[in-house]
């Protein structure tokens, strides 16, 4: 159970990916921990989700050979920082709300995208090839609005300057996956990070719990098919990207659709 007050930077697990596959894609959760995450059983949903992109994963070989995530999570500061690690440590893990904070986006998004920067060049240093690297952030948005705004346009532009759109000749692709989460959620705060990838952040705010617990399952079932997608003997990163990037535009209502129509 996660849920100290101050950051603390640790190695969660001993495993790293097999050291038999020559590439590695990394993948940062960057993920509210914030006291309004308390409510609607959001929590509860998110570790379920967490489960349910960990058991997409076990059936895939490759995925397991060159996986390695992270893990940020947040509220007024930092609370939680872990090196990458191999999937399995995903297995256990349970997180909770800290009982005071507010939801500092900015510091946990640029944490995050800088944690997958030095990844990527450790990656190359070490000749390995890195695959197409992933960002999960699952968030409230600020619904307190108290995020500096230098420090939130800041951290927008970092996202984005990793979007095929907008990167510059030496900055990496990272795919954005932004999920606002509660019906207070400031859609105005998030669609910024996620305009250059899947144009506006993918929203979980149904009215009804067994709505929201299935929606969110969606989600990360569709993460965990993407990242395992992006495995598939695509050279050129540009393409894969836009490939990604396309077909996430074009699932995510469907999903929204297929849990309001089901349930």
């Amino acid at each position: 159970m996660v849920n100290e007050k101050r950051e603390h930077f640790v190695q969660v697990g001993s495993n790293t990916p097999s050291a038999n596959s020559s590439k590695r894609l990394p993948i940062v959760f960057c993920l509210d921990l914030s006291p309004s995450m308390k409510l609607h059983n959001r929590i509860e949903d998110l570790n379920l989700a967490i489960r349910t992109f960990y058991e997409t994963m076990q059936n895939d070989v490759k995925a397991l050979a060159v996986l390695e995530v992270a893990i940020v999570t947040f509220s007024s500061d930092i609370i939680l920082r872990t090196e990458f690690e191999a999937i399995d440590f995903l297995r256990d893990l349970r997180f909770s709300p800290v009982d005071s904070g507010w939801t500092n986006l900015p510091e946990a998004v640029l944490t995050s995208i800088r944690m997958l920067e030095e990844r990527v060049e450790e990656v190359k240093n070490g000749r390995f090839d890195p695959y197409l690297p992933f960002l999960v952030l699952v968030t409230d948005g600020d619904p307190d609005n108290l995020a500096d705004k230098q420090e939130m346009q800041k951290a927008v532009e970092a996202v984005q300057s990793h979007c095929v759109a907008s990167r510059g000749k030496n900055t990496h692709l990272i795919a954005p996956y932004i999920i606002g989460v509660g019906s207070d959620v400031r859609k105005e705060t998030l669609d910024p990070f996620a305009e250059r990838f899947t144009r506006e952040a993918i929203l979980i705010n149904e009215p009804d719990s067994h709505s929201q617990t299935a929606l969110f399952q969606e989600v990360f079932a569709f993460i965990g098919a993407s990242v395992r997608d992006s495995l598939q003997g695509e050279r050129d990163l540009g393409r894969l990207y836009e490939r990604i990037r396309k077909n996430t535009v074009r699932k995510v209502s469907d999903m929204v659709y297929r849990v309001r129509g089901v349930l």
